[in-house]
């Protein structure tokens, strides 16, 4: 039987009473245009609206009245969705049991050399414990709770969420969904599940502009509207980053922010049979659905473990993106949602439904529709054992010729014939170090028949 599956932290959606308990509580205040942050008081200004965190209501309330404030809101903790028990599942070793991976049909874009290489994927949770398979594709991010320094993560979640994204593909334990993609770890939640809103909207402001990354996942959730996460979340968007979140694991048709925004990909959870999981919420947040039952990854302590919910969907989703960003990485948010819905497997009713969203996620499909929008695909670099290749594939019906220049210690140049439908791997000829690829109509004129793809670091 399935237990409940996260913990509410407290009812956010409260009326303000003045009561000793509420007063004990800290606020979120949007100031009014012009006025100054206090030095005195934790602040994030978003475009051009400042936001504080009051002490105490009664601080809050003062700013209200005296007209620096324009709007109060409590900075009660939002939800860290808790796994659930799950039976029926071997608990054997350890790719071969990644069902969720092949359901997804994440080897697809694999075979094009396409891995998330060096895409930056925040991972606003519980912070990210040290695990040799996901080490390498960590960088380093940080705490943004109170007395916490370190984004080492003593819940466990946020590691989990980390490996289904980002464990390496290198023969041992898991394969993360995007193997050669890069965590950025951003610890919200402490050890007892709660976290501030104001904290979170640092951590995603910081992921934006700070770490550069293009995806950020959320496996956690809040039954109240916030304003500062929803403005958050909007700013993001317009700066071209993929938010993807949880919708939560209460069996019913409750809303939980911020699936639900219009601007992130709300994530359900399917079974092995592609059955509704019994725990996903049902309603106009879930966009999209990916495997969320008895998933394996990686886990604090070093260990690998078997956990379900929404929040093990998600990252699934968060994969996807890094996917195809690592080999479109002028892809919007926009153009990704569409994508992702115009391409998912239809799962229960014909069409969009609250159960299943659009379906189930295809990274396949939705890589097949990606290469049909350009006449042939050039993949991202890859050094493996001092050898440097690039494939690249037709995806037109007819002969293309191009000038393939590579530039490391040297500049190669050398004709590339690619027959119709056909891929061919190029010889870089080149190992170590930074590697730039280029394919231009003519070496003469430089007109660029391909987009320059770059590796920063070898495998």
């Amino acid at each position: 039987m399935f237990k409940r599956l996260f913990l509410i932290i407290s009812a956010v959606c409260l009326a303000w009473a003045s009561t000793a308990a509420a007063e004990e509580e800290k606020y979120i205040v949007r100031l009014r245009s012009g006025v100054s942050a206090p030095d005195t008081l934790e602040s994030l200004t978003i475009d051009d609206e400042c936001f504080v965190l009051a002490e105490s209501y009664e601080q809050a309330a003062g700013m209200i009245s005296d007209g620096t404030g324009e709007h109060m809101e409590p900075d009660s903790a939002p939800i860290l969705f808790e796994p659930a028990e799950c039976f029926g599942l071997p608990s054997d070793e350890l790719y071969a049991q990644q069902w969720n991976l092949q359901m997804i049909n994440a080897d697809m874009p694999w075979s094009l050399e396409t891995y998330g290489n060096e895409i930056r994927v925040a991972v606003i949770d519980s912070g990210c414990y040290q695990h040799p398979d996901l080490t390498d594709n960590i960088i380093p991010g940080q705490s943004f709770i109170e007395g916490l320094n370190w984004y080492d993560d003593d819940v466990g979640h946020g590691t989990h969420v980390s490996g289904i994204i980002a464990a390496k593909a290198d023969g041992y334990g898991v394969t993360g969904t995007s193997p050669k993609a890069k965590i950025v770890p951003l610890k919200c939640f402490a050890k007892d599940s709660t976290a501030s809103y104001l904290h979170i909207a640092q951590a995603i402001y910081y992921a934006v502009e700070l770490y550069g990354c293009r995806v950020i996942n959320m496996s956690w959730g809040t039954p109240s509207d916030v304003e500062i996460l929803r403005k958050i979340l909007e700013y993001a968007y317009t700066k071209g980053v993929i938010c993807t979140a949880a919708v939560g694991n209460d069996y019913n048709t409750a809303i939980y922010y911020p699936a639900a925004y219009d601007c992130v990909i709300g994530v359900g959870s399917v079974s092995i049979d592609k059955k509704k999981s019994a725990f996903s919420q049902y309603n106009k947040s879930v966009f999209i659905t990916a495997p969320g039952e008895s998933v394996i990854s990686t886990y604090k302590d070093g260990v690998y473990k078997y956990s379900s919910g929404t929040s093990q969907a998600t990252p699934a989703v968060s994969g996807i993106a890094a996917l195809a960003l690592s080999a479109f990485p002028e892809l919007t948010p926009d153009e990704f949602m569409t994508l992702l819905a115009e391409t998912a497997e239809d799962l229960g009713n014909a069409g969009y439904d609250e159960k299943f969203g659009y379906g189930l996620a295809d990274a396949s499909a939705l890589f097949n529709k990606l290469l049909l929008k350009t006449q042939y695909y050039v993949s991202p670099i890859n050094l493996s054992q001092g050898a440097a290749y690039v494939l690249i594939k037709n995806n037109s019906n007819e002969i293309l010729y191009a000038d393939s220049i590579f530039s490391c210690k040297t500049i190669q140049a050398g004709r590339v014939t690619l027959l119709p439908g056909k891929s061919i791997i190029s010889d870089i000829g080149c190992s170590g170090g930074s590697i730039n690829h280029f394919l231009w109509n003519s070496s003469k004129d430089m007109k660029p028949l391909s987009k320059k793809r770059s590796l920063i670091t070898a495998d």
